[in-house]
């Protein structure tokens, strides 16, 4: 009879180590499933804080290319100013509407601005005259 006994104690202590590492094994995967959200959403705003603060502080390509920009807006309204047509219409290229505005200033003068959000961004001042 202690020989039936020990392989009953033995099954049942089996049982009880199988028992708790599968409740071992749940609770891993239930904080698994919480933590690498928790990770994906953390590299992803902090992706997110790091682009934004790119866009805020613009480097020296960017200031070219909004001087470019510049450069060509001024060329074309200089060929409207010299058919008398309105300086305040909208220019013929879609990137140039969509990132350069005009404010008028008083008679023949504009003020080119960059539409984007950069605080440091700088507008250029525009006259125009017969000449």
């Amino acid at each position: 009879m202690s020989e039936l006994d020990n392989y009953i104690a033995m099954a049942v202590s089996r049982d009880e180590q199988t028992a708790l590492a599968r409740y071992k094994k749940k609770q891993g995967i239930k904080l698994n499933l919480f933590i690498w959200p928790l990770f994906i959403l953390l590299v992803l705003s902090q992706g997110k804080f790091l682009l934004h603060h790119h866009e805020l502080i613009p480097d020296e390509h960017h200031l070219a290319n909004i001087d470019q920009l510049y450069d060509e807006a001024e060329a074309e309204l200089t060929d409207r100013f010299h058919r008398g047509e309105s300086l305040l219409e909208a220019f013929n290229d879609p990137l140039l509407n969509a990132s350069v505005g005009i404010l008028p200033t008083g008679e023949n003068k504009v003020v080119l601005f960059y539409l984007g959000d950069h605080e440091d961004g700088h507008g250029r001042e525009l006259v125009f005259s017969k000449g």
